[in-house]
This record gives C-alpha cells, sequence and structure tokens, in this order.
C-alpha cells in the first residue's frame, strides 16, 4: 500500500530525475550555444555600447524591479560610476509595471530597450560575462547586503511631483502634519486579478489581512493614519476600521501614490511581497511580518523582522539548524545549487520536507511593530550586545543576509520561541 509520504517521496525523485536531466541535456547541447551567444554579445556591445557598463533591469514586477535598480545605482556611488552616463541598463520586451517609477529612475539611469542583448546576457556563459563590464545583480549583493545601507532618497522627486503628491494625499484625507504608515499583506490578487496570471508556487509565504488589524488599531491610538497598500479585495476593509485605500485613484495616480506614499511614511508595516521593497528607496524603517525565506527575504535595512514559524506535521516548531539540514536541488540561472530549506522558494519543497509554515500571529506582529517603534525613536537597528539577537545571527552561516542584516528579529518572538528555534 502507497503510503502519503511515499507518494511525496515518488514526486520528488520525479521532479530532481527530471531536473537533473534537463540540466545536463542543457549542459551537453547548450554549451558551445552558450559560448556563441557570448561572442555575439561581444560584438553586439562592441558595436552598441561603447565601453560602457550594462546590465538587465526586470520592470514588469515590482520587486525586482526596486531591488535592481537601487543595487545599480549604490554600486554606481560605491565606485564612482556615473549612472546616466557610464552604466547603460537594458530592459526587454514588455510593458512596465509601474511606468511612474520606470520615468522617475530614467532621470538617473540610461535606460534602452535591447531584448536581442537582454536575452544574449540571459542565455551567455556566467564565467564569461564576469570578464566583461557586465553588473550581475547576484554578484553585487555581498552578505545578501546590497551597497550603501545609509543611503536616503536614492532618487528625487521634483518639486511638481511634490505638489502632486499633497494634492492626493489630500483627496485622502491626508494632510501635511498626518503621521502616516503603510501597511501590506501578501496574496495574490495583484496576479490573479489584474494580472490574470495564476501561481501555486508561493502560498507559503501568503498572510491574512486580519491579523494585521489589533496593530493597525493600536497604532490610530497613537494618532497614525493607515493606509493599505498594493492591490486587494475591498471586502477585506471593514467600514469601521478607518483604513485608507488608494484603490479609487486611476492606474496613473496609483502607479504614483506607491513609490511617492513610501517617501511620506514614518514606517511601513510590509509582508513578503514586491512592494516591501518601496520603502527600500527612502530608507525607511519596516516592520517585516511572515518574514519567510530567512535566506531571500527583502533586503533588511533598518528593521524589526517577525519571521514565520515553520512547525511539521506533528506541530513541533523547527529549529534553525534542523531547517539548515533540509535541502533541495534547484536550477539557478543555469547553474546546479543544492540550497538550504531557509532559501526554499516553492510551497512543493516545504511539503516535501514536512514544514509547515505558519503566518506571524496578530500577536507578534503587534509586539514587533511596538519595538520598532522603541529603535526608531533611540535610532537604534543593531543589538550586538543582546544575548538573543546574537544567538539568532550567529545560528546562521557567515555569509548569510540575516548575518549580516542592519536590523533585528523582533525581541518577543525570541523571547517566546527561542527555545525552540535556536536550540
Amino acid at each position: 500500500m502507497i503510503t502519503y509520504w511515499s507518494k511525496l517521496m515518488l514526486v520528488k525523485l520525479k521532479y530532481r530525475i527530471k531536473l537533473f536531466y534537463k540540466y545536463f541535456l542543457d549542459y551537453i547541447f547548450n554549451y558551445f550555444g552558450k559560448l556563441i551567444n557570448y561572442f555575439k554579445l561581444v560584438n553586439l556591445y562592441e558595436k552598441k555600447y561603447n565601453d560602457k557598463f550594462i546590465a538587465i533591469l526586470p520592470f514588469d514586477a515590482i520587486g525586482p524591479f526596486i531591488l535592481y535598480s537601487n543595487i545599480y545605482y549604490r554600486k554606481c556611488v560605491a565606485n564612482n560610476i556615473d549612472p546616466k552616463n557610464d552604466l547603460v541598463l537594458i530592459i526587454n520586451d514588455g510593458v512596465s509595471c509601474n511606468n511612474f517609477y520606470f520615468d522617475l529612475i530614467s532621470r538617473s539611469f540610461n535606460i534602452q530597450k535591447d531584448p536581442v542583448m537582454f536575452n544574449l546576457i540571459i542565455s551567455s556563459n556566467n564565467f564569461l560575462l564576469k570578464k566583461r563590464k557586465i553588473l550581475l545583480v547576484n554578484k553585487l549583493i555581498k552578505n545578501g547586503i546590497i551597497y550603501n545601507s545609509h543611503l536616503n532618497s536614492l532618487f528625487k522627486f521634483t518639486e511638481e511631483e511634490k505638489n502632486r503628491g499633497k494634492i492626493l494625499l489630500k483627496k485622502m484625507g491626508i494632510s501635511e502634519s498626518d503621521r502616516l504608515v503603510s501597511v501590506n499583506n501578501r496574496d495574490n490578487y495583484y496576479w490573479e486579478k489584474i494580472r490574470k496570471c495564476h501561481f501555486t508556487h508561493d502560498t507559503y509565504r501568503m498572510s491574512s489581512f486580519a491579523n494585521l488589524l489589533p496593530t493597525i488599531k493600536y497604532l490610530q491610538g497613537l494618532n497614525y493614519k493607515i493606509i493599505r497598500c498594493g492591490h486587494f479585495d475591498e471586502n477585506e476593509i471593514s467600514q469601521d476600521s478607518n483604513i485608507i485605500s488608494m484603490q479609487n485613484f486611476n492606474i496613473k495616480d496609483r502607479e504614483f501614490l506607491d513609490i511617492y506614499l513610501h517617501y511620506k511614511v514614518e514606517f511601513s508595516i510590509m509582508g513578503s511581497s514586491g512592494i516591501a521593497f518601496a520603502p527600500l528607496n527612502f530608507g525607511k524603517p519596516i516592520l517585516y511580518h511572515n518574514f519567510i525565506p530567512l535566506g531571500e527575504g527583502p533586503n533588511a535595512e533598518n528593521c524589526v523582522i517577525v519571521p514565520s514559524l515553520i512547525k511539521n506535521s506533528k506541530g513541533d516548531i523547527l529549529s534553525l539548524s534542523k531547517i539548515f539540514q533540509m535541502k533541495e536541488w534547484i536550477n539557478d540561472c543555469g547553474v546546479l545549487k543544492l540550497i538550504s530549506a531557509d532559501r526554499f522558494q516553492n510551497s512543493q519543497f516545504y511539503k516535501w520536507n514536512d514544514m509547515i509554515p505558519e503566518e506571524s500571529a496578530s500577536e507578534d506582529i503587534l509586539a514587533g511593530v511596538k519595538e520598532l517603534l522603541i529603535r526608531i525613536k533611540n535610532k537604534k537597528f543593531n543589538d550586538e550586545f543582546d544575548e538573543n539577537q546574537r544567538k539568532f545571527k550567529n545560528k546562521f552561516p557567515l555569509d548569510h543576509p540575516i548575518r549580516h542584516m542592519v536590523g533585528v528579529c523582533s525581541s518577543d518572538f525570541l523571547n517566546k520561541y527561542g527555545n525552540d528555534i535556536l536550540k
């Protein structure tokens, strides 16, 4: 009789066979193809880009769009590269997920549509690319931390745009003196309802808006005004919650507010979604709830994180040591890698390893926000002398982003679950 776990192991075995088969097939038959693409790239580069630095810029999803542009800008600042004259950002065919952000960063960057070059960079031999003036994002992030975390407001608004922002905020009932907080939780409303795409691989990072309500009410009691960002079902917001929505604005104003809002807020409360990168543009403090996976979350700066608890089918909380022991093979841009479970980005991987992520509890989010407010007041986002914080960060490998983040794990979270996750 085939048990449930036997079926899972067969599915896992099938995945690995298919992965290795496709990888080696690609390696054998496309090795020379990648070399040919590289030489095509060199020829096109010498004809069009005249010894400039070049890099690809994905612009169809807000997370990588903001992250990549920040990485490139900070790289330029760190290395005295003129982002407008010495660097060309290459985009593919397609539609920008945020036209205002595209226009905003175009003031600082030289952005060119070149699908041929974009695809040649994607399909060329990575080892050879390193020998050229091609910026690869995975090579620009050291220990999970991007350059110059102290830089604020990487991209500047014009006076006209600031006035536009004031007008739009006024329409939302927000004055210049109001204290603002943006909130967000991860669901697939945007992809399924707006972009008409159906995904099942990332259900592990979903979270419910209801778990944010106690925190929202607490902040409203402190005279903060709460704005919910991202796309969502309006029915989730009750009439008596006094939460401000941007969904009644037209698409141009929505795209503008998605960026401008994070210039105006005091801090943000973000789930595991692409818009969580928006405060990065302006160095704003962030409470990350449902922070998963620990090795692939938004780049953490000036933050308090509330990780997702991960349990097994018996209800036991898995320790970090146990999570690091669980591994799976992936094909990462043509490179076969064995990754540990702190970097899993596929719901199937969790299922195969008897890992059940739990979204952050409402009381844990509230405690994290209270701690964030204290840290904002004291301007202290590193706590190397706190024993629990030190134990938590030291559980991670030396090159892990958590080890080097400019932020902390929620102290309340560590006090409640430390005995389980740090053992």
